[in-house]
């Protein structure tokens, strides 16, 4: 129990970076639909920055894996997006100043207040990025402190509630895209889809994320979790080829998609960790084993004896 103020300030400093991993995720996105409203040079740079979803979404995982080597990367990930989004305000900066000593020309100037904004919002996501690093390193320092087995699983039990309950609106977001989708296109068959199963499972899946017995549940529990997974990957691999033309529909069940994607691999990474830290269920999956290593050993010897008795 001494270990608590530390498992504290550690369980704190996770949630810090998810939450500001989640706003760096949505002013990125902010930024980038911004930017696709005009045309000027500093638009033409905005590209480089949709590497940052990937990013955001790997240092998601690293809060809820809780591993120190996972952590480690994370933060080297973030200090390259820090140094390539300080690079491109570098190169808007100069393409903003450009406007003023070299093009001087209307078309350069119209566009002066939007680069502005484009630029402001860069530099927030930058100085997020800083705040992420020494999170992530402070994160890092506070791995080493280590719960017992006991209070561990309770740990990745709330942590696998959080994350089956977080998926659920998600989950309700896409069925609500596909409701809107089959209106407007007139096509029922879109309404063919699995998403459903995320909106019967993640109720219970949260209900018994918590719940020790019996002892196969949390087994169960990462079986369905990978059901969804799969189901989720599917929707995504027979959306995103078929589609003809980007709509605000499909960008925000595209959006809904990716962070259920994340969330359920995150979940099942928990799930798989709950597993091992259980002691009921390796008490159980060792009685398994022993049984059956000693049927397969039943079924050598009764060949050796028949022989023995002719």
């Amino acid at each position: 129990m001494h270990n608590m103020p530390q498992l504290s300030k550690r369980a704190k400093t996770a949630t810090d970076i998810r939450i500001r991993a989640a706003i760096t995720f949505l002013l990125v996105q902010a930024l980038l639909a911004w930017a696709s409203s005009y045309q000027s040079m500093v638009t033409k740079l905005t590209p480089l920055l949709k590497y940052h979803s990937i990013i955001d979404g790997f240092i998601m995982v690293s809060t809820f894996v809780m591993v120190s080597t996972y952590s480690l990367m994370a933060g080297i990930f973030e200090l390259l997006a820090w140094l390539l989004d300080g690079t491109t305000l570098f190169l808007m900066f100069q393409a903003i100043t450009k406007c003023f000593d070299i093009y001087q020309n209307e078309a350069c100037f119209s566009t002066i207040p939007q680069d502005m904004v484009t630029f402001g919002i860069l530099a927030i996501v930058i100085l997020f990025d800083y705040m992420q690093y020494n999170s992530l390193m402070t994160l890092k320092s506070q791995l080493s402190t280590k719960a017992e087995p006991a209070t561990e699983h309770i740990i990745l039990m709330r942590r696998a509630r959080l994350l089956h309950l977080w998926s659920l609106p998600f989950a309700i977001g896409i069925m609500i895209s596909e409701f809107i989708l089959a209106v407007d296109s007139t096509n029922v068959e879109v309404l063919a889809t699995p998403i459903y199963l995320h909106i019967v499972l993640d109720p219970i899946l949260t209900y018994t994320a918590t719940r020790n017995e019996p002892p196969m549940l949390h087994v169960l529990g990462a079986l369905m979790t990978f059901g969804l997974l799969c189901c989720d990957i599917y929707i995504f691999t027979s959306t995103i080829p078929n589609r003809l033309s980007m709509t605000t529909y499909l960008f925000y069940k595209e959006w809904c998609l990716y962070t259920l994607i994340l969330f359920d691999v995150c979940a099942l990474g928990v799930r798989v960790f709950i597993a091992m830290y259980n002691p009921d269920l390796n008490d159980f999956v060792a009685a398994e084993v022993n049984k059956a290593r000693w049927k397969i050993k039943r079924m050598r010897d009764q060949p050796s004896k028949a022989k023995k008795k002719t």
